[in-house]
């Protein structure tokens, strides 16, 4: 039986892309302020200080606290569970009774006692409040080949000879081989076309391992890799995803399959590697600059040791941007088979015409007068001596918990909003793109955050919500996005830590892919304290070879 209190029609959702004032909010805002407080980080709230006191008032509050956390997030949360159902209505606690099928006797007796930490428990209450459930996935199956006999069908003309080349250079292992392009030349097509052409051929034992720094140059391999098996697979095999939240893996029982792997998440230390490398046919390090990285270096010495197999580099920087120097001779000497790379003007040309490879208007701004307690790791140019491939997490914590720096960020997102063309903004964190796309508003300019925490599915909803709303800032994290996605993007910013030269290059790549050659040239704000490198912002527009 509904109650007075349950609305005819369903409220507007709340969600990681900037919450409404929802049922969820109105229901958490019941608590007083010095309560609701206790729940959002000092930084935040000084954050908040700053935009003006009138934000901080209980419904305020409520609605940075599921910007901040999402509203599955925020249910999620036992303590913000707690909060919700002590401030329910007798009404209200007995609909919700009724929608879990428990007596009405004592409805909000019988709520405090019963498990919500259930995942269909959960579902129910996220129902109730009116939360979609966008995070069902499908279980990884096997992935069966259409048992096409041509691997080039898919690669332009100018992928070609770089496809052939690559494909008779890793049939004869032990070989490792650079592909060298700029970013939009279709490295990881070619590269994927060329490693599962082999494979196809190979024992049914024998495996495919492809190697990225994060989640989102992962996920964009495993779905390179999975679209290119579709039309190359001689027969059934196994896609493995080994990155971001997916379950971690034995890496000695990989053999037989196609697994993409974040790097980030190996230990060099890790005596399985020297297992894995005894199936391996090819082994894909989608940043070719790890390879000669202590930790890369060492994780290739024990793949190696358990027998032979074709190595594969791929790498997107323009030979000006690594410097004559220790780094650049052991890039060059790390491949003994050679290097493939666009070298000529023409082909460079093919690239622009068609929008992959566009001029890009960048700079760089330091967003603190004090650095950061944690110095970055790529302080200098050269960051291949470093202990750890990324940065850790204390640093981008503090980063992200920076308050001059995110009141800066503020500023320069409103600023810019009020000039022609949409902004990406790549935040620090998952809870900062959230944070944003919730300030935003606030300050008057409408704002969506999607991150790689929302299914596939959930994020393509979002981003076609974000077009047809005719929204402003688009704040993301965790994952690539394609700027042909969305009309008239001016700006990107970027905020996001990283010390790989290679992922920086893919999300630039990724947003500037197929761009309208009539737009206005993509400018690019980076933040300093981001990038180990942030010089390389400068040679974006320009590309060079490593002989050049």
């Amino acid at each position: 039986m509904a109650s007075p209190d349950t609305p005819d029609t369903p409220l507007p959702t709340a969600s990681s892309r900037g919450p409404t004032m929802t049922r969820l909010v109105q229901h958490l805002a019941r608590n007083d302020t010095a309560t609701l407080t206790t729940l959002l980080a000092p930084s935040t709230m000084a954050l908040l200080g700053t935009v003006g006191a009138d934000v901080t008032s209980p419904m305020g509050l409520a609605y940075f606290i599921v910007s901040v956390q999402g509203d599955r997030g925020a249910l999620r949360s036992q303590e913000i569970r707690s909060l919700l159902l002590a401030q329910l209505t007798q009404s209200e606690a007995s609909d919700l009774c009724d929608l879990l099928q428990l007596p009405v006797i004592s409805p909000v007796r019988t709520l405090r006692g019963f498990n919500f930490g259930e995942q269909r428990n959960l579902e129910l209450l996220g129902r109730w409040y009116g939360v979609p459930n966008e995070e069902l996935e499908v279980l990884p199956q096997p992935s069966e080949g259409s048992h096409k006999a041509v691997a080039s069908h898919k690669l332009h003309a100018h992928q070609l000879n770089a496809f052939r080349e690559l494909r008779r250079a890793i049939a004869h292992p032990p070989v490792s081989i650079l592909v060298h392009m700029p970013f939009g030349a279709g490295k990881l097509r070619l590269v994927a076309t060329a490693a599962l052409d082999l494979f196809r051929s190979e024992a049914d034992d024998r495996s495919v391992i492809w190697l990225a720094p994060g989640a989102a140059m992962c996920e964009e391999a495993f779905l390179e890799l999975q679209e290119v098996w579709k039309q190359l697979g001689s027969r059934d095999t196994t896609l493995l995803q080994l990155y971001g939240d997916h379950p971690a893996r034995d890496l000695d029982q990989l053999g037989g399959s196609i697994a993409v792997i974040d790097i980030l998440r190996l230990s060099k230390d890790d005596q399985a590697l020297e297992k894995l490398g005894g199936v391996t046919s090819v082994a894909v390090f989608a940043d070719a600059e790890s390879l000669v990285h202590p930790v890369g270096a060492e994780i290739v010495r024990k793949l190696s040791a358990g027998g032979p197999f074709s190595l594969v580099g791929i790498l997107a920087s323009s030979g000006a941007a690594i410097p004559p120097g220790p780094a650049r001779s052991a890039l060059i000497s790390a491949f003994t088979g050679g290097r493939i790379t666009v070298a000529a003007d023409d082909e460079l040309q093919l690239l622009r015409d068609v929008g992959d490879f566009v001029d890009i208007e960048g700079s760089v701004v330091h967003l603190t007068i004090a650095p950061p307690a944690v110095a970055p790791a790529g302080a200098s140019p050269d960051v291949i001596d470093d202990d750890l491939l990324d940065f850790d997490q204390t640093y981008v914590s503090e980063l992200g918990n920076n308050v001059e720096r995110n009141e800066r960020l503020l500023t320069i997102l409103k600023d810019e909003s009020k000039k022609w063309g949409r902004i990406v903004f790549y935040a620090t964190t998952p809870a900062s793109a959230r944070l944003f796309a919730g300030l935003l508003p606030v300050l008057g300019v409408p704002a969506t955050s999607i991150t790689l925490e929302d299914s596939p599915a959930a994020r393509t909803l979002a981003l076609q919500r974000f077009v047809s709303r005719g929204e402003k800032v688009l704040c993301v994290h965790g994952f690539l996005l394609v700027g042909s996605a969305i009309p008239d993007i001016a700006l990107c910013v970027m905020a996001s830590p990283g010390k790989s030269r290679a992922a920086f290059l893919s999300t630039i790549g990724r947003l500037v892919q197929a761009r309208d050659i009539n737009l206005p040239t993509l400018r690019l704000i980076v933040a300093a304290d981001s990038q180990a490198d942030a010089g390389l912002v400068t040679s974006l527009s320009t590309w060079s070879t490593l002989d050049s």
